[in-house]
């Protein structure tokens, strides 16, 4: 999780390239602010209570749709997203 953490911060960083102080906080930030629910998430899985409302969020958000025969369905959504991200932040 540690190699994907930070080769994802590496593409982040390659992508906005902030300069001033300003930038590096909104990039910190945004990075922080993505990581920070699926960090609590594996701290729930330690069985947590005070998390329950963090996870009972997390699950509101995450689809109940079951892919089922259909594994590859979702990369090409996952692609777009990606696409326009991109767009965004350049």
């Amino acid at each position: 999780m540690a190699v994907d953490g930070f080769l994802c911060v590496g593409i982040v960083l390659a992508v906005v390239r902030p300069v001033t102080a300003q930038e590096w906080i909104w990039v910190i930030a945004a990075i922080v602010g993505g990581c920070l629910p699926d960090f609590l998430q594996g701290l729930y899985m330690f069985r947590l209570k005070f998390l329950r409302p963090h996870q009972w969020l997390h699950d509101i958000f995450h689809s109940n749709i079951r892919l089922g025969p259909y594994p590859l369905f979702g990369i090409p959504f996952q692609l777009i997203i990606a696409v326009i991200a991109l767009y965004i932040l350049m």
